[in-house]
């Protein structure tokens, strides 16, 4: 009976069939089911014991039938151990289902949290930049994270509710928005830290060429100062000295020249402070006073009275001649002649008087053209070879690079100066007359080459380096005093480390910057034009420049160029940076002699990973240290 009221009891349990929408009614249903089914067996028991007892109650005719009737009630039990097990192990995968669920909707809120997380930090990367401390690593590190973010978040899990759908899509478009603003700013950031790497450099070029303006300026200015008096100046001495600030002027324009080009890549930077007093309009107000004095100079010694003989004694006879005519006195110069005041209180001051008349043969008329005349001081201004070799570099650069424009500049200046064999310099390039193998076909075919073959003028810029200048310097030396040059190796190897092609131009009897760079390119008299190919070399990116005065033709000039120039140091030396390069980490790089390898430094340290350089005379290891603490070596050696 018991057996029986609890089948009956238990029957809505027995007959759920509802597996629950949340984890929690899912537990309470196998909670209620593994109940029913522990139950189900103890019944289960039951029956067993009591089914032998009913089949000896079968035999009785008195309990038989009761016995059938009260054992038919249960003797379904067994039968309902499968589907009780089945709807438990239902629950059991229901629950499991039920908890992966929650951890997916657990999981997917923590994602777009993660990447809300990101956005926020984003936002101040974009919104709020400070150039000089983030880094283009530390934002391209973010955009790598926050991408993956983004990608990994949709589409949604099986569990996500329509408003944590929602929620993660807003925060996906955010992302999508910030991370195509932030390969801009990692590039302002790699900006600002090349600048912050170039800035000390770019001041210091600044200063030491407003330096060099001022002193120039300063020589230039006492050279052409005439001294105070009334008394007259040798018009040769001026013109002297004119020619002297001629061939300086180039030198003025030159350190104008680098000044403009340092605070220009220091706008470039966003620099904005001037590291000088001697401002870039100053400089060039300077020089055009300085051409307009010259100018000035120039014009009033060609106005000068040469050295013919003055007509003294005619002046003398035509006075006697009046004299005896009428007698002169002061009274009849200004009633009979009509004299001004002012021209007859001369003569009578000139002329001695006797009884009441000037005597004509007293008189000078040309008195200070008799006096000596003071010789002018001309102070000795030493070439300042550097700046005249940075014009002369400037110059082939500018073949270099704009090839075309610098064709019409040259066809301007010259198309007009050859008569045959014979050309006549532009008065810019000192006005001197030169005698030619080629005549005006050499500017034809130097014309017809930059317009041509080297248009494109994609060739890397000429940059001076002070070893290379020595090269040159002495190869200049050398053949002003009839020496045969050095070998160029020799004096590369003897100051420091080259590769790649290196090679020298010589020229002889020009000194302006400009035509030293026209009669290399022009290549006068050689068909190959062998100085004209060197100079428009692609590999080359360096030079030095030498200038002597040549017995013969006056001058020699001399420029090196090659590849790569390292000077060294002679002794070990490790330093170690991050975001900005100190004095010594820029000495250990200008001492490699390997362009890649100190692009390998200089490209790590600006988007800001930690660079170490370990350098012993003739070898540098680089090493650059990744965000995730792993680091990479890269060797070279070249001794």
């Amino acid at each position: 009976t018991r057996v029986a009221e609890w089948l009956a009891a238990s029957t809505p349990e027995r007959m759920r069939s509802e597996l629950g929408g949340t984890e929690a009614e899912v537990t309470a249903l196998l909670e209620e089911a593994r109940a029913v089914s522990a139950a189900l067996g103890l019944q289960i028991a039951s029956v067993a014991i009591l089914t032998p007892l009913a089949e000896r109650l079968f035999k009785d005719e008195e309990y038989a039938e009761r016995a059938k009737a009260a054992i038919g009630t249960v003797d379904m039990l067994p039968s309902l151990a499968a589907p009780m097990a089945e709807r438990v192990a239902r629950l059991e995968e229901e629950l499991e289902r039920q908890r992966r669920l929650t951890a997916e909707r657990r999981a997917f809120s923590e994602a777009t949290g993660a990447l809300e997380a990101s956005i926020v930090e984003a936002e101040e990367l974009v919104g709020f930049p400070v150039d000089t401390v983030d880094t283009a690593e530390i934002i391209a590190a973010l955009r790598e994270v926050g991408d993956k973010q983004e990608s990994d978040l949709l589409p949604a899990p099986e569990a996500a509710e329509p408003d944590a759908i929602k929620r993660a899509e807003a925060a996906c478009a955010t992302w999508r928005q910030l991370s195509s603003m932030m390969p801009p700013r990692a590039a302002a950031c790699e900006a600002a830290h090349r600048a912050a790497l170039a800035a000390e450099k770019l001041q210091c070029d600044y200063r030491e060429a407003a330096e060099a303006f001022r002193k120039w300026h300063a020589g230039a200015v006492a050279l052409l100062t005439m001294p105070a008096g009334d008394d007259a100046r040798a018009a040769d001495d001026v013109r002297k000295a004119a020619e002297i600030a001629i061939e300086q002027l180039p030198v003025g324009e030159a350190h104008h020249r680098a000044a403009k080009v340092a605070s220009d890549k220091m706008a470039s930077y966003s620099i904005a402070q001037n590291p000088s007093v001697l401002t870039l309009a100053q400089m060039s107000a300077a020089l055009t006073q300085m051409r307009s004095l010259l100018s000035l100079l120039q014009g009033a010694a060609k106005l000068a009275p040469g050295n013919a003989t003055l007509p003294t004694k005619k002046i003398v006879a035509a006075l006697e001649d009046l004299a005896e005519a009428t007698g002169v006195s002061p009274a009849s110069l200004g009633s009979e002649f009509g004299l001004p005041d002012e021209h007859v209180k001369f003569l009578e001051d000139e002329m001695e008087k006797k009884n009441g008349a000037l005597q004509p043969t007293s008189f000078d008329p040309f008195p200070a053209d008799r006096s000596a005349v003071p010789t002018l001081s001309l102070p000795t201004i030493p070439l300042d070879l550097r700046a005249h070799g940075l014009a002369v570099i400037e110059h082939v650069n500018k073949a270099r690079k704009e090839p075309e424009n610098h064709a019409d500049t040259l066809e301007a200046a010259l198309s007009d100066a050859y008569e045959g064999k014979h050309l006549t310099c532009p008065p810019s390039w000192g006005g001197k007359k030169l005698v030619t193998a080629e005549g005006v076909v050499a500017l034809r075919d130097l014309l017809k080459a930059l317009r041509n073959k080297y248009k494109t003028g994609n060739l890397p810029t000429l940059r001076l380096v002070a070893a290379l200048d020595d090269a040159a310097q002495q190869a200049a030396e050398e053949l002003a005093a009839g020496k045969q040059p050095t070998d160029l190796t020799t004096r590369l190897s003897s100051r420091g480390t080259f590769s790649g092609s290196a090679g020298e131009a010589i020229v002889y009897g020009v000194r302006q910057p400009e035509p030293i760079a026209a009669q290399l390119l022009l290549s006068d008299g050689d068909a190959q034009r062998l100085n004209r190919s060197f100079l428009m070399n692609g590999d080359l990116k360096v030079a030095g420049f030498g200038l002597a005065d040549h017995p013969q033709h006056g001058s020699v000039c001399v420029i090196v160029c090659t590849s790569l120039f390292a000077t060294p140091i002679d002794k070990p030396m490790t330093v170690e940076c991050q975001g900005e390069a100190n004095d010594d980490f820029q000495r250990v790089l200008d001492a490699i002699p390997s362009e890649q390898a100190r692009d390998i430094a200089t490209d790590a340290l600006v988007v800001g990973k930690k660079v170490k350089l370990n350098y012993v005379p003739g070898s540098i290891d680089i090493t650059v240290y990744e965000r995730d603490g792993s680091a990479r070596t890269s060797s070279l050696k070249w001794a």
